[in-house]
């Protein structure tokens, strides 16, 4: 276990924009899952930030 895992002080996604390190709380991210991903058998998580649907984080 990490030293840190029980000590988080907020929830949501945190990205590197380029510049510097963003989060995006979750009152403001919508997330999907696609169980086969289209046929390709392999699970996918699509995360957007709802303030600003075209910014989409796929996993």
């Amino acid at each position: 276990m990490a030293d840190n895992q029980n000590h988080c002080n907020c929830e949501g996604l945190t990205f590197f924009d380029g510049r510097s390190p963003t989060l995006l709380p979750e009152a403001q991210l919508q997330t999907e899952l696609f169980h086969n991903n289209n046929g390709l058998g392999i699970a996918a998580v699509e995360v957007y930030e709802t303030t600003n649907p075209r910014n989409i984080f796929l996993t």
